[in-house]
């Protein structure tokens, strides 16, 4: 394996909820769960607000989506009858983000590649994500 390179991949899966002329605050109350961060739009203006909750950025050789994933639907469904709820009221849209940032292809000796990056969902998550009519994005960057 090659030593002069020690970049490795990255990721994050993040769960957000956005609209316009809503308070995130009420959001975090209303579903008890303390989001990863929060953005205010400016009421009354053309201006989208943010509940974000995040797995963080990972960092290895294998990128398992799906785990980050299961951590976020396994805290947010608790809440699933809420946050349908809030999706109505508040005219909210709901976004599963996955962002990869692969670094330079590692090849051992032999030239196999080393980097795994799996993306699995369980039937139970994507029936959550159904449920709260969520979007999917999914970016791939390669370094």
């Amino acid at each position: 394996m090659r030593k002069d390179i020690d970049r490795v991949n990255e990721f994050e899966v993040r769960f957000e909820l956005q609209g316009k002329d809503f308070n995130p605050d009420d959001i975090s109350a209303l579903v008890n769960i303390k989001p990863t961060s929060i953005q205010n739009g400016q009421p009354g203006k053309y201006s989208t607000s943010h509940w974000i909750l995040s797995s963080g950025i990972q960092k290895g050789t294998v990128v398992d989506i799906g785990a980050a994933a299961e951590s976020l639907i396994d805290q947010l469904k608790v809440a699933e009858l809420k946050i349908i709820d809030l999706l109505n009221k508040y005219q909210l849209k709901s976004y599963l983000e996955i962002e990869v940032r692969l670094a330079p292809h590692i090849f051992s000796t032999n030239y196999e590649k080393l980097d795994d990056v799996r993306i699995t969902f369980e039937p139970e998550q994507l029936r959550f994500l159904t449920a709260v009519n969520t979007i999917l994005n999914v970016d791939i960057e390669y370094d």
